[in-house]
C-alpha cells in the first residue's frame, strides 16, 4: 500500500495552523491584560479570553490543521486503486475536545510564569530585589536580558508539554477516526521523532510567548515567531507521524465502524473545515478588535480629563522602553526602585532620576 500527499494541502494546513495560533496569541495578550488589570482575576474574568485561545489553538490549529491535512492524503492499494476513506464524526468530536482542553490547561499552567503577569517596572523591580546595585551595574545589557529570559521557566515548559499532549491526542484520535478497509500500525522510531519535534517546538513557542513577549511586548517579530514555532509543532507531529504510519489494506474488513451513520467522506471534509476555521478566526479577531477599540476610547476619555502637563507625563510613562540601548542609562528604572527601597543612597549623580 502507498499513500500520497497533496503539496498544496500541506501548505494550506500549515497556513491554517499559523493563522489560528497568531490570532490566539492576540487573545492570550488580552488574557494577560486581565492579570495586569486585576492582579488576582477570578476564573469568570479569565474565561472569555481563555476560551478564545483554546478555540484558536486547540480547535482551529490542532484539529483543523489535522483534518485539512488528512483531506489531502490519497491511499492506494497494491494495484494502484484509490482506497476510499471516511472520518468517524464521534471520535473527531472527542479529538476536538482533547485539543481544546490541552491548550486551555497549558495556558492556565503557563500563566504562572514569573513575568507573565508583571509590568515592565515590576519585572525590573523583581530583578534588582535580590542584587546589589553595584552588581547590577556591572552586568552588560545582554547578560541582564539572558538572566531575565532564561530563569525559572518551569511553568512555561510544563504548559508547553501539556499543550503538546493535547496536540498528540488530537492526532492519534484523528487517526483512530479514519475508516477504510484495513488497519493501521506505527513505526515506533519515527513516531518518537515526531513527538520529540512537536514537544520541543511547543515548549519553545510557549517560552516565546509567556516569557520573551512578556518582557519585550513591543517586538512584533516575537508575535510572528510564536505561530511559526507553534505551526512547526503541529505540522511536525502531523506529517512526520504520518510517515511513520503503515496503512494495511484488507478488503475483507468493513470500511466503516459501528458509527456508520455518523461518518463523513474524505472528499467532503476540506471545504467545511476550512470555512469553519476561517469564520471562527474572523469572529475571534472581531472580538479582539472590539475590545481594543473600547480600551482606546476609554483611554482617550481619560486623557481628556488631564491637564496638558499631565497628558505629556502620562504619554511618556506609557511609551517608556524596557531598555533604552545606552549603557549609561540601562537601569534607570531599576535605580528608581532601588532608591525607593533604600538599596542605594541618593547622590549628585542620581539627579537624572
Amino acid at each position: 500500500m502507498i499513500f500520497e500527499f497533496n503539496s498544496n494541502i500541506v501548505l494550506l494546513s500549515y497556513g491554517v495552523a499559523f493563522t489560528g495560533i497568531y490570532v490566539a496569541v492576540s487573545a492570550a495578550e488580552q488574557f494577560r491584560g486581565i492579570f495586569l488589570k486585576y492582579r488576582n482575576p477570578t476564573f469568570i474574568q479569565k474565561l472569555p479570553w481563555l476560551t478564545l485561545n483554546g478555540i484558536g489553538v486547540g480547535i482551529v490549529a490542532f484539529w483543523g490543521m489535522h483534518s485539512i491535512a488528512m483531506s489531502g492524503i490519497t491511499l492506494r492499494d497494491d494495484t494502484g486503486k484509490i482506497v476510499p476513506i471516511q472520518f468517524n464524526i464521534g471520535i473527531s468530536m472527542f479529538a476536538i475536545l482533547i485539543g481544546f482542553l490541552g491548550q486551555v490547561t497549558g495556558i492556565l499552567i503557563a500563566c504562572g510564569d514569573r513575568f507573565y503577569a508583571k509590568s515592565k517596572a515590576e519585572i525590573l523591580e523583581y530583578f534588582v530585589q535580590s542584587r546589589s546595585m553595584e552588581e547590577i551595574l556591572s552586568y552588560s545589557e545582554s547578560y541582564v536580558t539572558f538572566l531575565l529570559i532564561s530563569k525559572e521557566l518551569t511553568y512555561s515548559a510544563i504548559g508547553g508539554i501539556v499543550a503538546c499532549a493535547g496536540l498528540i491526542g488530537v492526532h492519534f484520535l484523528g487517526m483512530a477516526a479514519l475508516e477504510f478497509p484495513g488497519y493501521i500500525t506505527y513505526n515506533g522510531g519515527i513516531i518518537c521523532a515526531a513527538l520529540l519535534i512537536g514537544l520541543v517546538s511547543a515548549v519553545f513557542a510557549y517560552w516565546l510567548f509567556f516569557r520573551l513577549l512578556s518582557i519585550f511586548p513591543n517586538v512584533e517579530l516575537i508575535r510572528i515567531a510564536v505561530p511559526f514555532a507553534g505551526g512547526l509543532a503541529v505540522c511536525g507531529v502531523q506529517y512526520i507521524a504520518i510517515v511513520g504510519t503503515n496503512f494495511h489494506i484488507d478488503y475483507s474488513q468493513s470500511t466503516q465502524s459501528s458509527w456508520k451513520t455518523y461518518s463523513m467522506k474524505q472528499e467532503d471534509i476540506l471545504y467545511p473545515v476550512l470555512l469553519a476555521a476561517m469564520v471562527t478566526l474572523w469572529a475571534i479577531a472581531m472580538i479582539i478588535f472590539t475590545d481594543l477599540r473600547e480600551k482606546i476610547n476609554a483611554y482617550r476619555a481619560y486623557l481628556q480629563k488631564l491637564s496638558p502637563d499631565e497628558k505629556i507625563s502620562d504619554l511618556l510613562l506609557k511609551s517608556e522602553n524596557f531598555f533604552d540601548g545606552q549603557e549609561t542609562s540601562n537601569y534607570q528604572g531599576g535605580k528608581k526602585n532601588a532608591l525607593k527601597n533604600g538599596k542605594i543612597a541618593p547622590n549628585d549623580d542620581e539627579s537624572v532620576l
